[in-house]
């Protein structure tokens, strides 16, 4: 019910200053998300380093990809999406716990390795409260300056 709210107040907070040509603070509120979800990434990074197997490097692999924050704010949807993408490899099945890879010596040959699931989803609902709060704080905020009620 919490993340709904958010939703609909971030999609209210958002589309009223745009409508009164508030921009720039339109801007700030979304930097002030992004940077309230900035440790979010970081915990992924380190959950992968803790959870995937340390043998053959998965672990680091996993962990340097990219993860970045978007804040959408259409008048259907809104809300704040965290995305871990490395290009050409599919990190949501290995967030399922299945890895595909090439036998080694053999790259024509592939097999698959079960593994630990969860490791993206897992540290991110363990900081849905205080992150949720955080990107309210920023809205209200927001809402606060342009003498929204």
């Amino acid at each position: 019910m919490a993340l709904e709210a958010g939703a609909a107040e971030l999609r209210e907070v958002a589309v009223r200053l745009r409508a009164t040509g508030q921009v720039g603070l339109q801007r700030r509120m979304y930097r002030n998300i992004r940077l309230a979800t900035a440790p979010a990434a970081e915990r992924v990074r380190a959950s992968a380093m803790a959870s995937l197997p340390r043998e053959g490097g998965l672990n680091e692999w996993v962990a340097e990809s990219v993860i970045k924050t978007s804040v959408t704010s259409g008048v259907r949807s809104a809300g704040v999406t965290l995305r871990m993408r490395k290009t050409g490899h599919d990190l949501k099945k290995i967030n399922e716990g299945v890895v595909r890879h090439p036998v080694y010596g053999n790259t024509k040959v592939w097999a698959v390795t079960n593994v630990q699931p969860g490791f993206f989803t897992r540290p991110l609902e363990a900081m849905r409260p205080e992150v949720t709060a955080a990107c309210v704080a920023a809205m209200r905020e927001a809402a606060l300056e342009a003498g929204f009620r």
